[in-house]
């Protein structure tokens, strides 16, 4: 598999990630925890910007209550970002798992 498509893939997982995770947002903390094993920061990093890029995640700053000056990214999926989950949105670079959504 390429890099082109390994990255089409961790998009689509990370958007049915947020998606199937019923909260309001996730940190970036979760995300790379979640995906660790089988890619790189670095390719959960660039999966992750394209997707804000796109409009379909959003991000929040959160400022830590303890340690000044520590903060942490929380996203959320946009409405596209649920539409590309749903089947109702499509973009060439992301692969969906129509099975799993």
């Amino acid at each position: 598999m390429t890099n082109r498509e390994i990255l089409k893939t961790l998009r689509g997982d990370i958007l049915q990630f947020i998606y199937e995770s019923r909260v309001e947002k996730v940190k970036r903390s979760t995300i790379r925890t979640a995906y660790y094993q089988d890619y790189t920061y670095h390719d959960i990093d660039l999966a992750i910007t394209y997707l804000k890029d796109r409009g379909y995640l959003d991000e929040v700053l959160v400022r830590s209550p303890i340690g000044a000056g520590r903060s942490e990214e929380f996203y959320s999926l946009t409405a596209d970002g649920m539409l590309i989950v749903e089947g109702g949105l499509d973009d060439r670079g992301i692969s969906i798992d129509r099975e799993d959504a």
